[in-house]
């Protein structure tokens, strides 16, 4: 399992957890006040890695990912949508 940090397109870091490879990918996404450790289960599945690309990252404000101060880094849902991007990219 490769991990490491990306920066979605307002300046925000990303932590992520990616199992690597070219197979169909399933992207996991944690609730609120959760983290990508929320899926450690489906990690440790050699199954269900052996089938499929699993990618699961922190969501901002959670987690190792950054925690902006700013009420507004959290309001817009295109700021979300630009976490997943940067992650998938």
């Amino acid at each position: 399992m490769k991990t490491g940090m990306v920066t979605s397109e307002d300046g925000t870091r990303l932590f992520y957890r990616d199992t690597g490879g070219q197979l169909p990918v399933i992207v996991l996404i944690h609730g609120f006040l959760q983290n990508s450790l929320s899926w450690q289960r489906q990690f440790a599945d050699e199954d269900l890695c052996a089938a499929f690309r699993l990618i699961a990252f922190d969501l901002r404000g959670h987690g190792r990912s950054d925690k902006p101060e700013a009420p507004e880094a959290y309001l817009e849902s295109a700021r979300w949508a630009d976490d997943v991007t940067a992650v998938l990219d």
